[in-house]
């Protein structure tokens, strides 16, 4: 199959060999402290959903800069140091988590999630932490000239190295991992990807100095939600009924009384989603190689990347 890779304005073509971001048109500026240009680093974009503004232990800040501490989608910030891991941060209700944050000047800060773009360079979305390989997927001991550099933790942002591709919404001969550009899956949408290296059956993104991460570990591409043609779950506590069955749901979202034959701890591949009609509505998964639906809840944890509808 002939894929055309997608060429975006004169850019592309004096940055042949670096990777180019779809982004907001007119990102806003938000200005930066004057003190700390003398330690500016770059630029970042912000994606879709926007960005809150954090201080420098982790809670939401109540204003910034005079104003809202609240960044929108397509806003360009500059930035003075990142990434840097904060051990708690506030996600509300008293709930913290562990995550990357990046100093955009007057003590405040953003999550790495949130980046779409840096340096005016697309990016990969770290979600769950990554090891650095070589071509060869070997891990690395070093990576530009450090080992701290060999782990990449979960919400940190990445530029690689690599052309985007595109090709008709479809079924057949799908990219293992791809994106698109409304949020709205429509069957006249195309589907996008990052060149990826395929390695002893593993895909990886190249991100530049000999650096390879695995393409599994990444859930946004340009600030774009990252989908997969399929991905492995492990089958955690049964969520319905006695506890100790997992039963099926069908393709139109309906639950059954049919029950899977797994058990606690198994690993399955599922390669489409939708909500359930019943209950809750939660989200329910297609099981390989079948029409029948596993719940989300009976799922140890949700696939990092989205499926299809």
């Amino acid at each position: 199959m002939n894929f055309k890779k997608i060429v975006i304005g004169s850019v592309a073509v004096l940055m042949a060999t670096t990777p180019v971001l779809a982004m907001a048109e007119h990102p806003t500026p938000v200005q930066a402290a004057s003190t700390e240009n003398k330690k500016e680093k770059g630029t970042l974009t912000i994606r879709r959903d926007g960005a809150h503004v954090y201080g420098k232990d982790g809670k939401k800040l109540n204003a910034y800069r005079g104003g809202k501490p609240y960044l929108k989608e397509g806003d360009e910030v500059k930035y003075y140091s990142g990434p840097l891991y904060m051990n708690k941060y506030d996600v509300g209700w008293r709930n913290y988590k562990k995550a990357i944050f990046y100093n955009i000047g007057d003590g405040g800060y953003i999550l790495g999630y949130n980046i779409a773009s840096m340096n005016g360079k697309g990016v990969l979305s770290v979600y769950h932490n990554a090891y650095v390989y070589d071509k060869n997927g070997k891990r690395l001991k070093k990576y530009q000239g450090s080992k701290s550099n060999t782990l990449i933790r979960k919400g940190t942002a990445v530029n690689y190295v690599g052309k985007i591709n595109e090709m008709p919404n479809t079924d057949k001969d799908m990219p293992k991992f791809y994106y698109f550009n409304n949020y709205i899956q429509r069957e006249s949408d195309k589907m996008l990807w990052v060149s990826y290296k395929t390695i002893k059956g593993k895909q990886y993104y190249n991100i530049g100095s000999g650096g390879y991460i695995k393409a599994a570990n990444i859930g946004y591409i340009n600030g774009k939600e990252l989908f997969t043609a399929e991905a492995t779950v492990t089958l955690g506590t049964p969520d319905y009924g006695r506890r100790s069955e997992y039963y099926v749901w069908n393709s139109k979202g309906q639950f059954t009384h049919e029950v899977f034959p797994y058990r606690k701890g198994q690993k399955i591949i599922v390669d489409r989603a939708t909500i359930g009609e019943d209950g809750d509505g939660e989200m329910i998964y297609r099981v390989k190689g079948t029409d029948k639906y596993i719940a989300q809840s009976d799922l140890k944890s949700d696939p990092i990347q989205a499926l299809r509808y």
